[in-house]
């Protein structure tokens, strides 16, 4: 959400020129084209509890990672990427970095799963396929451990085994779901949540990371915590994401808990304790470790079906600069919220501007899934003159497919 814009999510670029003033006699030299004013940067407003500074690096500029780029300077009060921010604050984003200006989504109350039940009922909605509406079944991917070869074919179709209690800045909780996953360099990262994790938005971008921690945080305000450990076994930090807030931990009492009893190409299994006068952890997992996600449904159809279509249409739209063609591709409920923002005619002809820059021209349909009512197409063109690749989700409304969200590699 960006400030005044009322759900538009797009940053209102103001151009300015500068006018050459004309001296007195003799006749002038031939006027010099000033240098337009460089834009502003994006501004996102935390409009809710449980926003960090990864998750909004991720969501915009497309890798959790990023959020090293958006703390000191640009943002001089920020240091950290798992704290959960202040609502009501702002977050500035240096233009060149965005991939994308859609707002955040507003995470959406779930209903309350009986602990160890939920895992099962997920497992068992991401497993049961629909009827194909076109194409083959969707290729298996493989999971494999960094900087090893690569290990059987999987999907994360099924919890895996996690168990545990925790009482940890003051808040108390037990272990219901667990996943494992390569972090930076060689380390791999163990998140272990309070709710069940749902894998069919892991498989949105094909793969499973940090984000997807964060994301499941923001969806279903899930306790979670996150275990980095290294390629020798040991482990200096831990995240945690919690109703009390989030942040990170190091120090000895961190490496001293973690006991392993299994670390291969495509498992990792231990124990993790720490207990002092206020705070208890005693948590247990075995669990696959996972690059790949496969992507529930079956795959699109050379050149990507309806859905394909709709994405060209979006960006076709974009490209144009002209309003009733969004609106004629926009989503019902998208298309109202256009047609009832207010705005100034400048700010609308700068805020159409800025869409054109940002929609990707010579795209090409490269594949993806389709599940239901909703699909994943994966996409390659140029923006800026740059290559570039991405993955637009797309939904069928009343029978008709439109494009919701946008994520470029």
């Amino acid at each position: 959400m960006v400030k005044n814009l009322r759900g538009w999510g797009l940053m209102l670029v103001l151009l300015s020129a500068g006018c050459a003033q004309k001296p007195s006699p003799p006749p002038p030299p031939p006027p010099v084209a000033a240098e337009p004013t460089p834009a502003p940067a994006f501004v996102h407003h935390v409009e809710w509890r449980g926003q960090t500074l990864g998750a909004i690096a991720r969501w915009y500029t497309g890798k959790s990672d990023n959020w090293k780029k958006l703390a000191k300077p640009v943002n001089p009060d920020l240091e950290r990427c798992c704290s959960t921010l202040r609502v009501g604050r702002d977050v500035v984003i240096p233009r060149e970095l965005l991939v994308r200006t859609d707002p955040m989504p507003k995470p959406k109350p779930k209903p309350a799963v009986k602990p160890g039940a939920g895992a099962s009922a997920e497992a068992k909605a991401t497993t049961e396929e629909p009827e194909a509406e076109a194409g083959a079944e969707a290729p298996a991917v493989v999971s494999e451990a960094p900087g090893t070869a690569a290990a059987s074919s999987t999907t994360v179709s099924a919890s895996a085994p996690a168990s545990g209690s925790e009482k940890y800045k003051g808040t108390t909780w037990n272990v219901v779901d667990g996943v494992a996953y390569p972090g930076e360099g060689n380390t791999v990262e163990v998140a272990l949540s309070s709710k069940p994790f749902d894998r069919k938005e892991f498989a949105k971008d094909g793969k499973l990371d940090s984000f997807d921690i964060m994301h499941h945080r923001m969806d279903t305000n899930a306790n979670t915590i996150t275990l980095k450990i290294e390629n020798d076994g040991s482990m200096n930090c831990m995240d945690f994401l919690l109703e009390s807030g989030g942040g990170s931990s190091c120090g000895s009492s961190q490496k001293e808990g973690l006991k392993l009893s299994k670390r291969s190409a495509s498992t990792i299994a231990g124990s993790f304790a720490l207990q002092d006068a206020e705070e208890k952890i005693d948590v247990s997992f075995d669990l696959p470790i996972t690059r790949s996600v496969k992507r529930a449904g079956s795959s699109l159809p050379p050149g990507g079906g309806d859905p394909g279509k709709a994405v060209i249409a979006n960006f076709a739209a974009m490209r144009s600069g002209d309003l009733e063609k969004m609106k004629a591709v926009a989503a019902p409920d998208k298309r109202q919220e256009m047609e009832s923002a207010k705005m100034p005619e400048s700010d609308q002809q700068a805020m159409l501007e800025f869409m054109k820059s940002m929609a990707p021209t010579d795209v090409k349909i490269l594949g993806g899934a389709i599940d239901g009512d909703t699909a994943l197409v994966d996409y390659q063109g140029k923006r800026a003159g740059q290559p570039t690749k991405g993955t637009a989700e797309v939904k069928r409304v009343d029978g008709k497919w439109y494009m919701m969200s946008d994520t470029s590699k």
